[in-house]
């Protein structure tokens, strides 16, 4: 008796001491064996619905075998109040203000302008790559070199040249030479040389880039004495200064660069630009409402179902990566979770084999167990464009269908979100951000990137609601998710 009385003390000032260091909150803190973030958006209210009335209803079966699993819907709080029409990109939330110029038929993309006199003279980096996004139909007609650069080039006897790039395919699409001043039209700082006409569709994407033989000394810097550089362009076109890499230099700076080159282009279809113009105010009045009615079901849907993690971000696609973060946070502020699952509102995950197979992970190290990309290559343009990412290669990250990290994992995303740079994505996101920790990766391709359905896969992407409901029936009531019966 006086053993145990010990051993019963022993353990009880144990679990005071403990206690010391826990808050209330703490100790109330939920015990879940797997936590799982459903990344969704606002208005997708039949994706949450087919997925609650499908393979989030195995939570119930799981709970009889003693396991506990949440399952949160990751939404944005504030909508972006731009209409996708209006957004230099529909993935983020930046208003793009184009207007009709004065002359349609020759738009100039830059000017070296004069400023008041008494201005002091302003020193501009010259930079040699410029990245172009067509936001409306043009025509190019002309390129330009900077007149201090088509000087260089002629005191050291060098052809410089402009080539343009397609941004998607590298191939080129247009070029020209300038070996001398003959044939070169002086515009505002630019001399200019004609090119073949060639119609670029909007959303078009290009790299600018000057060159000359490796033997020209290029100057570092220029001084544009009581200038200034200005974009002329209507934004008919989006511009962003890069480096021979693609990767956009930080906007601080933009100011203390001097484009090497410039475009003069047409403008394809006035009579379409200034009807998008006109129709602005309308459509974005029209945006408004679906927005607060959107909002109105949002929070019917909250009141009605105690799963939907709202979260103080706007609800874009850019900011997916704010979403995996901030959702580790919660989950680790409001439960003590044995693992964290990721995955997005068009998969069907087999939950009740995940929970299985939880217990075959290793318990030793930190676990990310998924099917892993490796060695994918960067991408500067388009949906997946990366800003912010310096390196050609993205370290090794799941793909999107879904994904587990184990609780040290989970908790040190929680602990450091408010550090973390999201990039262009969230599961390139995670891989970055975890890639200088000492951890164990577990691949395992039946957490499948693609829609090739195969018997005993975890996740499936990419689906309609229907189909969601679809591969869980089939994986209820038939031999697998693949096949029904």
């Amino acid at each position: 008796v006086i053993i145990g009385l010990g051993i019963f003390l022993a353990a009880w000032n144990k679990y005071l001491s403990i206690g010391l260091f826990l808050s209330r909150s703490d100790i109330l803190k939920k015990n879940v064996t797997l936590a799982v973030c459903v990344l969704s958006a606002q208005g997708h209210f039949e994706q949450r619905k087919s997925i609650r009335h499908s393979w989030m209803s195995d939570i119930d079966q799981i709970r009889k075998i003693g396991k506990e699993v949440t399952v949160k819907f990751v939404v944005g709080q504030k909508s972006c109040p731009i209409h996708p029409d209006n957004r230099i990109d529909p993935f983020g939330c930046n208003r793009w203000e184009p207007s009709v110029p004065e002359n349609p038929h020759e738009v100039i993309a830059f000017n070296v302008a004069p400023q008041a006199q008494g201005t002091n003279e302003n020193s501009f980096v010259i930079q040699l790559y410029l990245y172009v996004k067509v936001m409306s139909d043009i025509v190019l007609k002309r390129l330009g070199l900077l007149n201090q650069l088509i000087n260089v080039g002629f005191q050291q006897n060098s052809t410089l040249q402009i080539i343009l790039y397609d941004a998607v395919t590298d191939d080129e699409i247009a070029q020209a030479a300038f070996p001398d001043h003959r044939s070169i039209v002086d515009i505002n700082g630019y001399g200019y040389r004609p090119v073949k006409e060639l119609f670029l569709p909007k959303g078009f994407e290009f790299i600018v880039v000057a060159q000359g033989p490796d033997s020209l000394e290029w100057p570092s810097d220029i001084a544009l004495e009581g200038s200034s550089v200005q974009s002329s362009h209507n934004n008919i076109i989006f511009t962003q200064i890069v480096d021979s890499a693609g990767r956009v230099l930080p906007r601080h700076r933009h100011k203390s660069y001097v484009p090497a080159a410039s475009i003069i282009f047409s403008l394809s279809d006035v009579n379409s630009l200034q009807l998008h113009i006109n129709r602005i105010p309308q459509v974005e009045a029209s945006w408004e409402r679906t927005m607060a009615s959107t909002s109105i079901s949002l929070n019917e849907e909250i009141q009605r179902h105690d799963d939907v993690m709202l979260l103080d971000i706007q609800d874009v696609y850019r900011n997916l990566p704010l979403k995996v973060a901030q959702c580790h946070e919660w989950f680790n502020r409001h439960t003590v979770p044995e693992y964290v699952m990721k995955t997005d509102d068009d998969c069907f995950i087999n939950l009740p084999e995940i929970v299985r197979l939880l217990q075959e992970l290793p318990n030793d190290v930190p676990t990310w167990w998924g099917s892993f990309r490796q060695y994918w290559t960067v991408e500067r343009h388009g949906k997946w464009k990366e800003d912010l990412y310096s390196s050609s290669v993205y370290p090794d990250f799941a793909c999107g269908s879904g994904s587990v990290l184990s609780s040290s994992l989970s908790s040190w995303l929680s602990s450091n979100a408010h550090m973390l740079q999201p990039f262009q994505g969230e599961d390139v996101s995670v891989g970055v951000w975890l890639a200088g920790l000492r951890l164990r990766q577990v691949h395992d391709e039946r957490w499948r990137c693609d829609l090739s359905c195969r018997d005993g896969l975890l996740s499936l992407p990419e689906l309609t609601p229907d189909q969601v409901v679809w591969h869980w029936n089939n994986s209820r009531f038939c031999s697998g998710p693949c096949n029904s019966c």
